[in-house]
This record gives C-alpha cells, sequence and structure tokens, in this order.
C-alpha cells in the first residue's frame, strides 16, 4: 500500500494512504506554487520528486487512476455550492471528501495567540487586525503579527521572513499587494512576519528580537468576521 507525505513547507501536512492535493489553477492570484517552486521547496525526504499538480477537471479520472482514497480541498473564495459540488463529484468517484480543520492545520504557540478570520475575502480582516493589536499596544503588551503567506517568488527565500521596518519591505522584494498589508504595521511600530514555514515563522515571533507578549495570528481567540454579501 503506497503512503504520500504532502508537505507545501518544510514541515509534513499530515500522512494517509494516496493523498492528492488540490490546487485551484483558475485565479491567477491565489496561484502561489508553481510546479518548479513546489519540486524546489519540498522536502527530500518526504517528496523527492516534489508533488505532481493535475487539472480539477481530471480528478474523477485521478481518482480511479491512483485509487485515490481520500481529497482535501485546499483553496478558498468560493460558494458552498462550489464546494458541496466538488465533495459530490469526489464521493461519486469513490473517494472520500475532506475539510481538514483548526487541529490539523494549527501550529500551538508557547504564547497567547489571537487570531482573526472571516467568511470570505474583503471582510475587513486586515483592518480588524490592525485595531485589536493597537488596543493591545495600548496596554503596553508587545504584540508580533503574523499573517499567512503571500508568496509569488522563491519559496526558499521566503521561509521566515520579518518586517520591522520600510526597508525591510525592500530587502524582501514584496510586491504592491504584501507592501499595502506590511507595510501599516512597522510604520506603527509592530513587528509582522510572513512567509511559507509556518512553524518557523511562529516560533521566530515568539522569540522575536524585540520582545514578544502576545502572538497575532493562529488562535487561542478567534474574531470571526461575516457578511450578508455574496461572492
Amino acid at each position: 500500500m503506497q503512503q504520500a507525505v504532502i508537505s507545501i513547507t518544510s514541515i509534513p501536512v499530515t500522512e494517509i494512504t494516496n493523498f492528492i492535493m488540490l490546487l485551484l489553477l483558475l485565479r491567477l492570484r491565489y496561484l502561489i506554487l508553481t510546479e518548479e517552486n513546489i519540486q524546489k521547496s519540498s522536502p527530500a525526504n518526504y517528496i523527492p520528486d516534489g508533488i505532481p499538480i493535475f487539472a480539477e477537471e481530471n480528478l474523477p479520472d485521478l481518482i480511479k487512476k491512483y485509487k485515490v482514497n481520500d481529497c482535501v480541498f485546499s483553496y478558498s473564495d468560493v460558494t458552498y455550492q462550489k464546494v458541496m459540488s466538488v465533495s459530490a463529484i469526489v464521493n461519486a468517484a469513490g473517494a472520500n471528501f475532506v475539510l481538514l480543520g483548526p487541529s490539523d492545520t494549527m501550529v500551538k504557540s508557547t504564547k497567547p495567540l489571537i487570531a482573526v478570520g472571516a467568511i470570505r475575502t474583503g471582510c475587513g480582516k486586515s483592518q480588524t487586525s490592525r485595531k485589536v493589536i493597537e488596543l493591545l499596544m495600548e496596554k503596553g503588551l508587545k504584540v508580533v503579527a503574523v499573517r499567512h503567506p503571500m508568496p509569488y517568488g522563491d519559496l526558499n527565500a521566503q521561509k521566515v521572513q520579518r518586517f520591522a521596518v520600510v526597508k525591510d519591505l525592500e530587502k524582501h522584494k514584496c510586491t504592491v499587494e504584501e507592501m499595502e498589508e506590511y507595510e501599516p504595521h512597522v510604520v506603527r511600530g509592530n513587528v509582522i512576519y510572513a512567509g511559507v514555514d509556518y512553524e518557523a515563522i511562529l516560533r521566530a515571533a515568539e522569540n522575536d528580537p524585540a520582545g514578544c507578549d502576545v502572538v497575532y495570528g493562529t488562535a487561542e481567540i478567534m474574531i470571526f468576521l461575516f457578511t450578508n454579501q455574496t461572492l
């Protein structure tokens, strides 16, 4: 029986039989992993040949060809109808449809953690995050922010990114989109981390040279934003 370990960072995410990672190829702004980048960034001990990428329309055939047991839905900004449509396709082809929960996707921190999530893009996570950090800083706490990655370039070089001054934006060759997210933090005086190795980022944030009382990232306290607007 084949075993597969799939990782998009330097640590394994999970280990299951005949696992296929589904990647969205429909919207370019969310396509952060190219085949070349995955092969270069994947740990050789776990995925010596890299992670193959397949078109989603071939999913039923792939399930049958590779005798897939589990398919994990791994992209966002889609409707409930879209998610359940994919679930029906997967189940009809004979595989399990899986949505990973917090216990399988969150890294435990040694510091108090606060996080902001939302039902979709555009709800105001960034603004809410900055306001909560501002309130914590007013209490005299040293807050380190951790943002989910927007890695469009060399994933090895973007393993752990620390932004403490504006010059760091140039150092890490940030895109305009990344600058819009990181600059408000650094000009206000709080450090923000990003990158692709979640555990390494979290450990760096906990031990930030400027000090860290609270990590703002992945969650003991979860603030979740809803909107009545549709996608």
